[in-house]
């Protein structure tokens, strides 16, 4: 991409078998060397994901590509939420709802904080987003912590 997600939206043109031939080789090498935590990107891949979210919040790529096809059952946590490529173009509400529906575990720095917990709480009451899949994050985030040392 010639932008900065930092600013604004992102975009590659790859296709899948191009991400499997480049990209992905360091993803695969990270998760077979035993990586805990994947960060994503704001980038959107619309040759692999037609719906236009970015991959932050694509369930075909957190889901589908990165936990089903690369067999990674670490933590995924976003890049900073705050980011242009996010915050200039999604609500809060919609950034939670997409990033914990397509698979993130952890969302890094939300442009407001307040607002983030309100919407989780939100849709975890009204049952837009279940329980048991904020149930997976935790257990994620509990067995690292445990490997870690960080709780007994």
């Amino acid at each position: 991409p010639t932008t900065d997600p930092h600013t604004t939206s992102a975009t590659s043109d790859a296709d899948l078998a191009r991400l499997r031939q480049v990209e992905l080789i360091p993803f695969q090498a990270g998760i077979q060397a035993g990586a805990d935590l994947v960060l994503t990107a704001h980038i959107t891949l619309p040759n692999i994901d037609p719906s236009g979210l970015p991959a932050t919040m694509s369930k075909t790529i957190i889901t589908d590509l990165l936990r089903d096809e690369l067999q990674f059952n670490g933590i995924v946590i976003t890049d900073a939420l705050n980011m242009g490529a996010i915050s200039n173009y999604y609500t809060t509400e919609q950034i939670v709802q997409n990033s914990i529906s397509a698979g993130v575990d952890i969302l890094l720095m939300p442009a407001n904080y307040t607002e983030a917990t309100a919407a989780l709480q939100n849709l975890i009451t009204t049952n837009q987003i279940p329980e048991s899949r904020l149930d997976q994050s935790i257990l994620r985030i509990l067995e690292l912590k445990l490997k870690l040392g960080v709780i007994n």
